[in-house]
């Protein structure tokens, strides 16, 4: 008995369209349990400002040099639930631009571009802390 045929390929994407929605959603409402869980135990009267530790973790889509794509979790120490995560490229559009504009070997280009991960690395932290 031969075995059963493949689904078509646009009744596949269909089914990985559905599922990533479904996860997504999935992820982002237990997240949110988790922080109202925590700001329900640790809020003090007086302040909005849950007094706690956590741990942030980051990883990128593969080893090496070549990977352009991580993510970072925010993580509860006590309980190792995840409160939040951030995708980001490493790929920007201004520096790709600066490096042909000013030569990747330049002195300028090594001026700006320390200047710019300064503010890449707030920006990604305060995208983290604002949520």
């Amino acid at each position: 008995m031969p075995p059963p045929r493949p689904c078509h390929h646009k009744a596949w994407d269909q089914h990985v369209a559905a599922l990533y929605v479904a996860h997504k959603k999935a992820v982002v409402e237990q997240s949110q349990k988790a922080r109202n869980k925590l700001f329900s135990l640790h809020r003090s009267d007086e302040t909005d400002v849950a007094e706690i530790a956590v741990s942030y973790d980051g990883t990128w889509s593969k080893r090496g040099y070549t990977a352009n794509i991580g993510v970072g979790f925010v993580i509860l120490v006590k309980t190792g639930e995840v409160l939040d995560f951030q995708f980001e490229l490493k790929l920007c559009s201004e520096c790709t631009s600066a490096k042909k504009d000013l030569g990747e070997d330049s002195a300028e280009y090594a001026i700006w571009y320390g200047g710019r991960w300064v503010i890449m690395k707030m920006t990604l932290m305060m995208k983290m802390t604002i949520r």
